[in-house]
């Protein structure tokens, strides 16, 4: 389940690609007998119907992530305290090239079962709050990549798709984050806290170390949410400016000629 959404959380980044060269080429100026136009309209095509496939399996894999965080055993990675597997004094290992003076690993990647209610409905939640991010962006992408008018190119559904990509972005990647994280750390606690043990040919007084890592709380956020947030928002202005522009140009166009047909006669 996480490797499928792994793999199809790295489309969107191709797609950004792909719409930024066909924004390029949706404005850029085209020359009398120029071929380029037929190009453009093809790689919009295909950025659109890429979009929407993306987006069918994106929703697909949510709705499963959902199910399996639900009623099923998840496999997911949870935060330990820094630990590291310590050798057996009885054992001498041969010299090697590199000796570990210290750290390990605060994360593990376990598949769990019998968690609670509370931290599955978090899960899920996470799955939820996160495809529908990658969704909306793919929605966006296709709308942005419909084909363009050459009377008028710019139209408030760039402006509208762009504003919404930017908010999905924003609440999506960084809800998600900090649900998963909370649910990590819920499910840490579940699955490695040891309230007791029992064993059998111990002295008084004697514990043993047990080697097993400890739960922990950690909740780690990127801030490329927000960071990709900023450059969509930062799109959408530009969408309303050119609209806005283009809206200009059209009223002095239709003020002209009106002028020109006004002044017909005296000259």
């Amino acid at each position: 389940m996480i490797a499928a959404a792994s793999l199809l959380a790295v489309v969107p980044l191709i797609a950004g690609a792909v719409i930024l060269f066909a924004l390029v080429t949706r404005i850029t100026p085209r020359h009398p007998g120029s071929t380029s136009v037929g190009d453009s309209t093809t790689l919009l095509s295909v950025a659109r119907w890429g979009a929407w496939i993306y987006a069918i399996l994106v929703a697909i894999v949510t709705l499963v992530a959902i199910a399996t965080a639900l009623f099923d055993d998840v496999t997911m990675d949870v935060p330990v305290q820094q630990f590291w597997p310590q050798l057996d004094p009885r054992i001498t290992l041969q010299p090697t090239d590199a000796t570990i003076v210290g750290g390990g690993f605060t994360t593990a990647t376990l598949t769990l079962a019998g968690l609670d209610v509370p931290t599955r409905i978090l899960i899920a939640l996470g799955a939820l709050l996160s495809g529908g991010m990658y969704v909306t962006i793919a929605l966006a992408i296709g709308v942005v990549c419909r084909r363009p008018s050459t009377d008028r190119p710019f139209t408030p559904v760039l402006a509208r798709a762009t504003t919404v990509a930017a908010v999905a972005i924003a609440i999506g990647g960084i809800a998600s984050q900090v649900v998963t994280g909370a649910a990590a750390s819920m499910a840490s606690q579940q699955a490695l806290f040891v309230s007791g043990w029992s064993g059998e040919d111990f002295g008084p007084g004697e514990t043993p170390e047990l080697g097993l890592p400890e739960p922990t709380f950690l909740l780690q956020l990127d801030f490329w949410p927000i960071l990709l947030c900023i450059v969509v928002a930062a799109l959408a202005v530009h969408f309303r400016a050119a609209e806005r522009i283009q809206s200009d140009a059209e009223q002095l166009a239709v003020r002209t000629a009106a002028l020109e047909r006004d002044t017909e006669g005296l000259v």
